[in-house]
């Protein structure tokens, strides 16, 4: 029980200061673990700061806060965790506000629809604005795609054909006055077919296949391959682009931490949600030289 791997599995943690260089961790089943700490705890307690939990050969770092009702009591937090955290909030947080405003524009809508059957000489008017409330609810809809706990409904795809689907789909609304995509895809033989939900791995898959093709320069392809094995089938997704910062890579997967100016920067953060749904997982590598983001996934999908 004494382990200090303990950490990798929960989360937050209460420490108790013994001294400078001393705390107790306080177990839930009321044990208490005496770990040494480094840099020494300063006095007066700041409202946060680093430190390291050794025991024996192990080590551990957290972000220590203090706890203003007991100046010896102290809460400490790996850094997964707080972003796990702050995720969570995000993504209720979403879900409410997207709710919310996709009823009041799709009221909105609906109003603007029967004002342009009564009114023809408001009919350009009201075009526009049908059109801007459409582009506000596929925004809102992307929001809610982030905010909800995914409800996956599976099907029989043939994952060839569902990858060139969204490939057409994604030259069908990309912008005309951007330069032209150009992909070359290699597909095995084994690639066969998968049972997923397709609105959803649509989804996650149309999020990665963007990010691409944003980041490509003109001139350069945007390369997808499709493999798989008698369980699995991977889609990876390789582009030429500047890569992303080493800076950025370790939150990558964080809400907003990619932001592009035409975007939310909730594209891999979502589409990490929908694959692991499936049972699937996502996988990235970036170099100058470009980033590579793969989705394995289950041949058919293990809901939990």
């Amino acid at each position: 029980m004494g382990d200090i791997s303990l950490f990798s599995a929960a989360g937050p943690f209460w420490l108790k200061k013994l001294d400078e260089t001393r705390v107790l961790l306080l177990l839930e089943n009321g044990e208490k673990l005496e770990l040494d700490c480094e840099p020494p705890l300063p006095s007066p307690t700041p409202p946060g700061f680093a430190v390291t939990l050794m025991r024996g050969g192990e080590r551990y770092s957290l972000h220590v806060f203090a706890v203003p009702e007991n100046s010896e009591l102290l809460l400490g937090v790996s850094a997964g965790w707080a972003l796990q955290w702050c995720s969570d909030c995000i993504e209720e947080l979403v879900n409410h506000i997207a709710h919310d405003l996709r009823n009041l524009t799709f009221t909105a809508s609906l109003q603007a629809e029967i004002a342009q059957r009564q009114a023809k000489e408001a009919s350009p008017h009201l075009e526009t604005i049908l059109s801007q409330l459409g582009r506000v609810q596929q925004y809102l809809e992307r929001l809610l795609l982030y905010g909800r706990k995914p409800r996956v409904s599976l099907s029989t795809l043939n994952v060839e054909a569902f990858v060139q689907e969204k490939l057409r789909a994604l030259r069908h609304r990309w912008p005309a006055n951007q330069p032209p995509l150009s992909f070359r895809v290699h597909t095995a033989a084994e690639a066969g077919v998968a049972r997923w939900d397709p609105q959803l791995m649509g989804a996650a898959l149309d999020a990665v296949l963007e990010n691409a093709a944003q980041a490509s320069p003109q001139g350069t392809e945007v390369e997808v391959m499709v493999s798989g094995s008698a369980d699995e089938v991977t889609l990876e997704v390789r582009d030429h682009g500047p890569g992303i910062p080493p800076e950025v890579l370790p939150r990558v997967f964080f809400p907003m931490a990619v932001r592009r100016p035409q975007g939310m920067g909730l594209g891999l953060a979502t589409a990490k949600k929908l694959v692991e749904a499936h049972g699937g997982k996502l996988e990235l590598s970036s170099s100058p030289q470009g980033t590579t983001v793969r989705l394995v996934l289950p041949r058919e999908a293990r809901l939990a």
